[in-house]
């Protein structure tokens, strides 16, 4: 299987759903949404459940180029590494400063390392980090971690079931225990909502999902078994999001949901989803997700203006000038941040891959991803 711009537009959909759904409920006041539609955009937390599953589909991916590396581990690490840290590190540096001059609040050095180590999953009352939104950042980067393991466990399209099960059995134990666990209330909040067992699930729903994907994509009618995936996925989602599914209404029932569209559009890459506009915010759609929540945050008063001017007198079009005047920011700076940050970081990890292999006597890596 090849990559495919499918992957990107996924990613591009998900950073733009979590923006709207953020500049909804982070402004101050909170966007009014016009009714009709309000639900699916305040569903867009949902966003980050379709980055977890495209990405346990893509590192299944790119995992045998690794292999071939012939440091295998060397260069997944590697390239994970730089892949994530540059920009987090430098959205630290930034929120750090901005924190003591904007807020006189400080981040003591214990605050600091955890974040630098991406260990503030683990911390009781840290494990959303201090840069805006980077609890997602932190359950990602230990999934990194686990992922060689779960990828050697899983081995074949039942063995991954088997670790979704397992993975779902572990989490029931940890959600059974946590309310007999001695800690305050903001502390199991912190491990009930974001804590790394919550979605280990979701990620091996992703891994399932690419094994699926790479059984189905030589049979002659996979096309029409991927429109049919794809339109299940949107059938499946719109059921959640009007309480048709309320058992399914949690963040699994939403990783089968993106996992079932992931798997149609490899299948059969729907212009509506895989098209340009997507792939181009797929390409940055790292920078978007970090950069955006401070920025939605600042835009406040300009939302504020918007909505009392009242332009068109319609909460839609107030709406939608909101959404455009925040892509319109925070797009441009996503493009800087992955030119001159985020490139130059998987660059640099190709770099140190080719130089290990050189250590080692190895030809040119063909893993950094």
């Amino acid at each position: 299987m090849k990559r495919l711009g499918y992957l990107d537009s996924l990613r591009g959909i998900a950073a733009v759903y979590v923006l709207i759904y953020h500049a909804i409920l982070v402004a101050q006041p909170q966007l009014v949404v016009p009714q009709w539609y309000a639900p699916f955009f305040l569903a867009g937390g949902t966003g980050v459940m379709l980055f977890f599953v495209v990405s346990a589909f893509s590192l299944c991916l790119t995992w045998p180029r690794h292999e071939k590396s012939g440091i295998p581990l060397s260069s997944y690490f590697i390239s994970r590494f730089f892949r994530i840290a540059p920009l987090f590190y430098f959205m630290m540096i930034v929120t750090y400063i901005r924190d003591i001059f904007v807020y006189d609040a400080w981040h003591t050095p214990w605050q600091v390392f955890i974040n630098l180590a991406f260990i503030f999953n683990f911390v009781p009352q840290q494990q959303e980090g201090f840069v805006w939104a980077s609890w997602a950042i932190g359950v990602e980067f230990l999934f990194y971690v686990l992922f060689p393991l779960f990828y050697c466990a899983g081995a074949t399209l039942w063995r991954r079931l088997m670790l979704v099960f397992v993975l779902g059995l572990v989490t029931v134990i940890y959600f059974s225990l946590l309310p007999y666990l001695h800690m305050d209330e903001q502390t199991r909040a912190g491990f009930t909502n974001f804590g790394l067992l919550r979605f280990l699930p979701v990620f091996g729903i992703g891994m399932v999902a690419f094994d699926v994907a790479r059984r189905t994509h030589e049979l002659p009618n996979a096309r029409d078994i991927g429109g049919a995936l794809v339109a299940l996925s949107i059938l499946a989602y719109a059921a959640i999001i009007a309480g048709y599914l309320p058992a399914a209404s949690n963040i699994y029932g939403q990783g089968i949901c993106y996992a079932l569209l992931l798997v149609g559009l490899s299948l059969n890459p729907v212009g509506l989803y895989v098209n340009p506009l997507t792939r181009f915010y797929g390409r940055i759609s790292y920078s978007v997700y970090l950069l955006h929540p401070p920025i939605v945050y600042a835009l406040s008063p300009a939302y504020r203006w918007i909505y009392a001017a009242r332009i068109g007198k319609s909460d839609a079009v107030s709406f939608w000038l909101s959404i455009g005047l925040t892509l319109a920011i925070v797009t441009p700076l996503a493009m800087l941040t992955y030119r001159f940050i985020e490139a130059p970081g998987i660059e640099l990890g190709k770099r140190l891959i080719k130089r290990a292999q050189a250590k080692r006597g190895i030809g040119v890596a063909s893993a950094a991803a």
